[in-house]
């Protein structure tokens, strides 16, 4: 089985581009959807129900490192994985390889003309040039999961919250009050929503967790199963 995540090289009805696989809007003027996930799969769809396997991305065929995440930003999918793979396409189907280093990279996002990888460690990947090269740059939080909302970059992987103006220069680690892994993070209409696996009267449950501040969390609802994807 495949672990898939999606974006799309879209615009909104006023001609901006999308910065991630986490905003909707209407008026798309592009229609290209892109799922990655095991052994360096790569599929496409322009209608969501019929996907095409990749075949000519560099080094495709021989690569087996596990694709963990996509984005689109500035013209540009980028998708990001195991051991630090890394992809760039400017169209969807043509891909190159991408020297990225090589620690696990769990998450990537877009904004303020910036690709930011959240891998393991305490550190981020930073592009500014479209994904062709990246630079390292600590961070006070371990994990890797990674947002981009209201003008600023969170990482907040469970117990503790990290936040960036530019990705370059973190916040100290603030604590969520939250036991357990946060596997999304999302920013829509003045509000964060993360979801993931949190200890909850001891037992390891799915769960939505919210916050306006970046200050003071609340969980909201308890999923019988691991929750592991939000969208606005």
């Amino acid at each position: 089985s495949y672990q898939t995540r999606v974006t799309t090289a879209v615009k909104d009805v006023a001609g901006n581009n999308l910065s991630s696989q986490y905003q909707t809007t209407y008026g798309f003027s592009t229609n290209l959807f892109v799922a990655v996930g095991d052994s360096g799969t790569i599929v496409i769809s322009s209608d969501a129900i019929n996907w095409t396997p990749v075949t000519n991305a560099s080094g495709y065929m021989s690569i087996s490192a596990d694709l963990y995440d996509v984005t689109f930003g500035n013209g540009t999918y980028v998708a990001v994985g195991q051991s630090g793979v890394t992809y760039k396409s400017t169209n969807g189907i043509n891909w190159n390889s991408i020297n990225n280093g090589t620690n696990h990279i769990y998450s990537i996002n877009f904004g303020k003309n910036k690709f930011v990888a959240g891998r393991v460690g305490y550190a981020v990947r930073v592009s500014s040039d479209n994904g062709n090269s990246w630079t390292n740059h600590e961070t006070s939080v371990s994990e890797y999961t990674i947002a981009y909302g209201n003008n600023k970059w969170v990482l907040a992987p469970g117990g503790a919250a990290a936040t960036s103006s530019d990705a370059e220069i973190w916040s100290s680690a603030t604590n969520t009050g939250i036991s357990g892994s946060l596997l999304d993070l999302v920013y829509a209409n003045n509000i964060w929503v993360a979801v993931g696996s949190v200890v909850h009267n001891g037992a390891l449950t799915g769960d939505i967790v919210t916050t306006t501040d970046l200050a003071v969390w609340s969980r909201n609802s308890i999923t019988t199963s691991h929750s592991g994807g939000v969208l606005p």
